[in-house]
Parts: structure tokens; C-alpha cells; sequence
């Protein structure tokens, strides 16, 4: 059972989730005469990226001040090879409450392999009172996928959740790149959260990023994997485990760390890697 917005989620300590709000931007400027900028959320989620994009990538940073010119310092981390900053600074102009930090990249360079990047605000006197400074997000090659097969997931999660072991299970679809071995599982935990890897039968790259799921009042909330292991399990298919050691829940419960649990995923049967 995937559906969980018939639910109302309730602080357990096996919760296997780690949030941020992306749609609410919230600052305070009454006590802070600087611009009083803020990121939307510390992890973004985007898109993948493809020729299109004419080698930019915008990230909004907004301010609550909006009198006044000001510019703002910014820095970018994990780039290396990958992209760079066109200006180091973000430009408002006077009344303007929105402006974005622009990373350009030469497409044709890119490989299938995402990358996590840090961008930041420098200096904290620029800073919302409850602002946030940091956020991280996945650059990654926008892939083409096709369907494989027919696997089985389990969620700790929702089995402990409705205390019902037939709710953390169902079949999952999975999806190969045709660029490489990275994989894709659409619509899993919750429909519209795709969980995309790399795998090839004994090393595993998981990427969180991608993994951000809306829900209604709570924000968008990110499941965080801290380490994934495959092998052949006893019917001789191969089998990912993700283990979450515990998880931080949504703004609604004041940032709660709570204890965690795994997520497993049952290639097709007869599937084999390249």
C-alpha cells in the first residue's frame, strides 16, 4: 500500500524519512538591516539535465529585504569538471525579491554519473534570521530508460506503519539506462518517487537526491539511504538492501531525528547485469 496521503503520519521511531520544504520560503528581516536571504529548501530536486538547458542552471535565492540594490556572495562545492558558477555573486536589483545563482556546464562533457553539489551563501550576515544558508542538490545527465522488468520491493517502513507485512510489500517495475548500468524504480514508496541507482551486481551508488516525495502540509520529504549492499539472495536473484539508521522528519514535528530502518528491492527474476 502506497497511497499515503489517506493518512495522517505520526511520529514513530522507525520513521525512514528525512524532510525539507521546498514550496514554503520563509525570512525575517525585522532584526537583520542586510538583505535577509534564504534558500527555498536545503535539498532541491531537479530535473535531470539535457541539450536543452543550453548549458545553464538556474537556483533561485530569495531575500526579504527588497530595498535597495545589493549583491550577495555565493560558493560552489563538488563541481569540479563538472560545472561552474558564471558570477559569484547573486545581483538583486532594488524592489527585486528573487534572483537566481547561475551554473553553466558544457553538456556534451557530461557522463551518466550524477553528482552531489553544495551551493552556499557566504556570508551569514546576508542571512534570513531563520534563513537557510546551504543547499544541496544532484546534477545529473538526463538518462533514457526502459522498462526491464518486474521486481519485488519491501518498505520496513510501511510494514511497521500499518502493522501489516502485506502493506510494505508490492511489485516494482524497474528500469535499465541505456547509457550504463543505472538504474531507476519508478512510482516506488509512494506514487510520483522515483529512487535512481547505479548498480552493476556488486557495487552500488545510490542517489538521494532524487528521491523527494510532496506531502500536502508537511513539505516535501526526502528519504535518505546511508548504505546499499546487492547480492544473490537463496532463489538466486539479486537482491539491494538500503540501510537508513535513522531518519529526520518533516517541519511539522520541529526536525526530529528518529530511529530508521532499510528498504529492499528483488531484481526480475532472470535478470543478470551487462
Amino acid at each position: 500500500m502506497k497511497n499515503i496521503l489517506k493518512y495522517t503520519l505520526c511520529v514513530l521511531g522507525l520513521a525512514i524519512m528525512v524532510s525539507c520544504t521546498q514550496e514554503k520560503v520563509t525570512y525575517d528581516f525585522g532584526e537583520n538591516p542586510g538583505p535577509a536571504v534564504t534558500f527555498a529548501s536545503a535539498k532541491l530536486k531537479l530535473p535531470g539535465l539535457t541539450a536543452e538547458n543550453n548549458g545553464k542552471l538556474e537556483i533561485p535565492l530569495y531575500r526579504g529585504n527588497v530595498n535597495g540594490a545589493v549583491s550577495v556572495d555565493v560558493q560552489l562545492e563538488g563541481a569540479e569538471g563538472l560545472c561552474e558558477l558564471a558570477s559569484t555573486k547573486v545581483e538583486f536589483a532594488d524592489g527585486q525579491n528573487v534572483a537566481n545563482a547561475v551554473l553553466t556546464f558544457d553538456y556534451s562533457a557530461l557522463t551518466p554519473k550524477p553528482a552531489n553539489l553544495t551551493l552556499s551563501v557566504v556570508n551569514e550576515k546576508d542571512l534570513a534570521i531563520d534563513g537557510i544558508q546551504e543547499t544541496t542538490f544532484t546534477f545529473v545527465k538526463q538518462l533514457t530508460y526502459e522498462l526491464v522488468g518486474t521486481g519485488v520491493h519491501y518498505s520496513f517502513f510501511w510494514h511497521a506503519y500499518f502493522g501489516d507485512i502485506a502493506a510494505g510489500i508490492w511489485e516494482q517495475d524497474l528500469y535499465k539506462a541505456q547509457e550504463g548500468n543505472y538504474f531507476l524504480l519508478k512510482d516506488c514508496w509512494t506514487s510520483g518517487t522515483d529512487f535512481s541507482f547505479y548498480c552493476d551486481g556488486t557495487e552500488v551508488d545510490w542517489y538521494t537526491e532524487d528521491t523527494g516525495v510532496s506531502y500536502g502540509s508537511y513539505g516535501n520529504i526526502y528519504l535518505y539511504f546511508t548504505g546499499a549492499t546487492v547480492a544473490k539472495n537463496t532463489d538466486g536473484l539479486y537482491e539491494l538492501t538500503l540501510d537508513v539508521p535513522e531518519y529526520y522528519l518533516p517541519e511539522y514535528y520541529n526536525y526530529a531525528l528518529v530511529e530508521g530502518g532499510m528498504e529492499e528491492f528483488t531484481f526480475p527474476e532472470g535478470f543478470e547485469f551487462d
